[in-house]
């Protein structure tokens, strides 16, 4: 079969891979009880010369008529046996490639587009690796010209046009090692063009600030100048802000050399190449940037997922490269040999911070700016690919200053080896899964194929079965509700696939409010199996089994699959908070957000929930798009506690925050006590005693 199947290719061309497939799966008694049934039919059944003795045709008297073979060879029970065995070995191959064509194409169907998001990220990191490389190949070439007498002018000149011009060698793309395994027409560039629905499920990249954000200067007259300059809607700020150019928020910055550039473009190159060198071409970049202004003056609203459009189907060429993907995650290197060994975490952290040490390098800077990275958008005829652009973005996620600091590259490479890697243990877990339900399914499958081999021996196998059937019957009268809810559990797992290995849920009922503290009243899958699911509780880290029976009446709630967690703030101000004031603090909050991508990525709304008239207080109730799911609860919770402490600070500098309703002190005139004089707080009256060296009286008070 390995010869046949394995090490030829002449069998797929003339049978085809379905055959061969067949073929393969039959290995072991399958095909020896196929292929021994068919020789015997061919050269021992039968009453002809040659079936009764091949050596007829010798004088010799043992291999004749005189040495009869006592009938066995023409018997009906023998043709009733080679006919049993054919049906068990070729059905039992039959049920192998059903089994293996079903359970592929569900494995595949239902981690294909994670898959696809993975490789798509894979084959950014393997270029970015190449693009390096091919930095220092055009520096080691531009040195050998210096060599021969060329002058420094003429160095920075065969650097910039090295990178930028199309056609150079130093250029040139790579065949990715993922090119094999696309599942588009155009192998790599296929994945290169995928747009992603917003985030991943499983976070991208970690907070570019650390574990505590601090919470940034805040500048009162910055804002008002910005409120007097714009007096527009919220929605035409967000217009305008999209229409502005990403060198604005670059004013001021220093530079890698220590220098400021002042907003001046002439200074953009002072710690090494242009930055004209790496950008795309503006008129696509303004088009790109009216059509998203455009969209931030429309009703917000989404694509609705068309089933029809989705691909139902898998070929068995499209599962056998998920195999080769798989192949390759298990690999020493799975990003590529230029971008170094990736086989644990350490190694891959590692050989990013190797490949970033060596990009600044090659660029003459301390940190990387994301045009650099951009150029590999570039296609031939030097257009870019603004997909792709997009997906650097999102991938490695630059600053307000659009540069790449040297621990956010490290922890984009980071983030996926780690979905490459949970995305490896899930499928590994699926198939032990997939390998335990055709056991079942064997079982069964091996019944019904002994009733149908008796039945060809001319055997009756009923009269046995209605014997077994009272014990059957009572049997399934004591053990029915909980073979009903292991039943349940099975299929809930096998077929639903709720949670995979590493994905953080939440268990309620079917009819019950869902909790908000996803952070603290969730738990992490650590193992699945048909039977049972063990989880660890994230608050106290208990680990704990629960029957798939019992999860299955649950409500599940999976945070790994719901991107992008939306943070909620409540927030009290006074009731006579000018509308300035509360305009001054939307726009604060928002330069806020836009000054860390990496963390957030749009404010939902910002809008009063209730008025008490009473107390005199308004609570304003703010939503933010976090650029995580809620997996990554831990973080989420420490960022809403940094936006917190921003949103108090930037109240107190306005003065808006509602600090409660303060009791007043009835002041009483010692030489005239029915005449009050005043009503101060309880801290004014003492003060104010305390400094004319008064006796402390104790008042009425009221409120």
């Amino acid at each position: 079969v390995d010869c046949l199947a394995l090490r030829s290719r002449w069998v797929v061309k003339i049978f085809g891979p379905l055959f061969t497939l067949w073929l393969i799966q039959a290995r072991g008694w399958p095909f020896i009880c196929t292929v021994w049934a068919l020789y015997d039919c061919v050269l021992l059944h039968g009453d002809n010369v040659f079936q009764r003795n091949w050596l007829f045709w010798t004088d010799i008297e043992l291999f004749s008529d005189a040495n009869p073979g006592a009938d066995i060879l023409k018997h009906e029970m023998y043709i009733r046996i080679l006919i049993a065995a054919m049906l068990a070995g070729f059905l039992h191959a039959a049920k192998r490639t059903y089994v293996a064509l079903y359970f592929g194409r569900r494995t595949f169907l239902n981690y294909k587009p994670k898959l696809e998001k993975i490789l798509g990220d894979l084959v950014v990191v393997t270029e970015v690796a190449a693009l390096v490389s091919d930095l220092e190949q055009a520096e080691q070439e531009i040195e050998d010209e210096l060599r021969k007498g060329k002058n420094f002018s003429e160095r920075r000149e065969s650097q910039s046009s090295a990178i930028s011009t199309p056609g150079v060698p130093a250029r040139k793309k790579r065949e990715a090692k993922w090119a094999g395994v696309a599942f588009h027409k155009g192998s790599t560039k296929g994945l290169d063009t995928v747009a992603d629905d917003g985030d991943d499920s499983e976070a991208d990249d970690d907070d570019d600030d650390g574990l505590v954000t601090p919470v940034p200067s805040f500048s009162l007259d910055d804002v008002q100048q910005e409120e007097k300059g714009e007096g527009k809607t919220d929605r035409d700020d967000d217009a305008s802000l999209a229409f502005s150019s990403s060198s604005a928020d670059r004013k001021g910055h220093p530079q890698a050399n220590g220098s400021n550039d002042g907003g001046s473009d002439d200074d953009a190159s002072a710690g090494g190449l242009p930055e004209s060198t790496f950008s795309p071409s503006s008129a696509a970049i303004e088009n790109d940037m009216s059509i998203s202004a455009i969209k931030l003056l429309l009703e917000e609203w989404e694509e609705p997922v068309n089933k029809l459009d989705q691909k139902t189907d898998a070929t068995i060429s499209d599962m056998l490269k998920f195999r080769k993907a798989l192949s390759y995650m298990d690999d020493e290197f799975p990003f590529s040999a230029e971008f170094g060994p990736a086989g644990t975490r350490d190694q891959c952290i590692e050989s990013a911070q190797k490949i970033y040490r060596r990009l600044a390098d090659a660029i003459d800077r301390e940190v990387c700016p994301f045009a650099v990275l951009e150029s590999l958008a570039e296609r031939e005829d030097g257009t870019f690919n603004l997909a792709k652009v997009q997906r650097l973005k999102r991938l490695f996620r630059p600053d307000r200053y659009n540069e790449i600091p040297n621990l956010a590259f490290i922890q984009s490479c980071d983030a996926v080896y780690k979905r490459l890697r949970f995305f490896r243990a899930s499928v590994g877990n699926a198939s032990v899964l997939q390998q335990v339900l055709e056991g079942i399914l064997d079982a069964v499958f091996n019944f019904v194929l002994g009733l149908g081999i008796l039945a060809i021996l001319n055997f009756n196998p009923w009269p046995l079965l209605v014997s077994c059937s009272t014990l059957l019957v009572s049997t399934a009268f004591a053990l029915g509700p909980s073979a009903s809810r292991y039943m349940e559990g099975v299929l809930t797992i096998a077929f639903r696939r709720p949670y995979d290995l590493g994905d953080r849920i939440m268990l309620e009922g079917a009819t019950s409010r869902p909790d908000h503290d996803a952070a603290r009243q969730s738990w992490l899958v650590e193992d699945v199996n048909l039977y049972s699911t063990t989880l660890r509780y994230a608050a106290t880290n208990e680990v704990s089994t629960v029957p798939n029976g019992s999860i299955a009446q649950s409500r599940i709630i999976n945070l790994a699959r719901s991107p992008n967690a939306l943070v909620t703030v409540t927030l009290r101000f006074q009731l006579e908070v000018e509308d300035t004031k509360l305009s001054i603090f939307r726009h604060a909050l928002r330069k806020f957000l836009r000054d860390r991508p990496r963390t957030w990525l749009e404010l939902a709304y910002f809008r009063c929930e209730r008025v008490n008239t009473e107390a005199k207080w308004l609570e304003y109730e703010l939503r933010v798009r976090h650029a995580k799911s809620w997996q990554d609860g831990p973080r989420i919770l420490q960022n809403r506690a940094t936006l917190i402490k921003f949103c108090y600070e930037t109240g107190k500098h306005l003065e808006m925050n509602y600090l409660g309703v303060v009791n007043q002190l009835e002041v009483i005139d010692a030489n005239n006590p029915g005449n009050p004089t005043a009503w101060l707080t309880p801290q004014e009256e003492v003060g104010k005693r305390v400094a004319d060296k008064k006796p402390l009286l104790f008042p009425q008070t009221s409120s």
